[in-house]
């Protein structure tokens, strides 16, 4: 439900500001096949694509997960949480092994 939620947020969004699928992907680095499962539900885009897609839509990630899950996740428009975060790999690689795993 959340995913076909999300999809049609997509399609709305695209479509208002003038995209075919095809020119979306085009734009944002991916398949049009791509675009078309997210927007159909099928397949929850990566956060790369995500953000890509957000980019080339010129909406925040905030934005397009609006209204998704019935609730807003991101107080003021989420932009500094989506922006300023890094990639949860160097989240994971700048600590030391030891700190990870102990023994």
């Amino acid at each position: 439900m959340v995913l076909a939620t999300f999809g049609k947020r997509v399609a709305e969004v695209r479509r208002h500001k003038g995209y075919t699928q095809e020119s979306l992907a085009d734009k944002a680095g991916v398949t049009a096949l791509t675009v078309s499962y997210i927007e159909q539900g099928r397949q929850w885009p990566r956060t790369g694509t995500l953000k890509a897609i957000a980019k080339t839509l010129g909406v925040s990630v905030a934005d397009l997960l609006k209204g998704v899950l019935g609730i807003n996740l991101f107080p003021d428009n989420g932009r500094d949480f989506f922006e300023n975060t890094p990639p949860i790999g160097y989240l994971l690689l700048r600590r030391p092994i030891q700190h990870i795993y102990p023994y």
